[in-house]
């Protein structure tokens, strides 16, 4: 029997770069011109892991919907979560927190990856890095524009789904 395709939730405040995130995993490109995502839009990806190739539907949310996504139907179904901080705006690291404290609580077990994102404008400082590794399992220092740690990030995630046996 043939795996479903897994759900993954890419959370995080407004303009954080989930959408170029997605845009990066599913077309291998970064576009400066779009628009903000108003509920959710959803791509598809395969991601190889061992010896076979996994699909993925990623579900970019609306990030007006803070832990409020937490009681809307986007999260039914999800096997883990990609959760974004931009790394220029401090203050979307709480949001990447919250929203990480938030998941274990409602959708324990579910693997998910914070994501300090636009590494390529400015780099987190260490102190937050270790800060944010503390409380969370993987974390990941990614560029949507050039690509960094993107893909890596997404692989790390699925990854840790198949060893908690989320595939089928």
């Amino acid at each position: 029997m043939a795996a479903r395709a897994l759900k993954i939730l890419l959370l995080g405040a407004l303009a954080v770069g989930k959408t170029s995130i997605a845009n990066r995993l599913a077309h291998d490109k970064f576009d400066k011109d779009y628009k903000s995502t108003i509920g959710v839009q959803l791509y598809t990806v395969k991601v190889p892991i061992e010896d076979h190739e996994v699909s993925i539907v990623l579900w970019d949310t609306d990030g007006d919907m803070d832990a409020g996504i937490f009681t809307s139907p986007y999260v039914h179904g999800a096997s883990g979560a990609m959760i974004v901080a931009d790394t220029q705006r401090v203050e979307t690291y709480e949001t990447m927190n919250r929203l990480s404290e938030t998941m274990d609580d409602l959708l324990p077990g579910r693997p998910h990856i914070c994501i300090f994102n636009k590494t390529d404008i400015h780099k987190p400082s260490a102190d937050v890095v270790a800060e944010t590794k503390k409380r969370n399992e993987f974390v990941a220092l990614c560029s949507a524009k050039d690509g960094t740690g993107v893909k890596q990030a997404l692989e790390q995630l699925v990854k840790r789904i198949a060893e908690l046996d989320y595939l089928v």
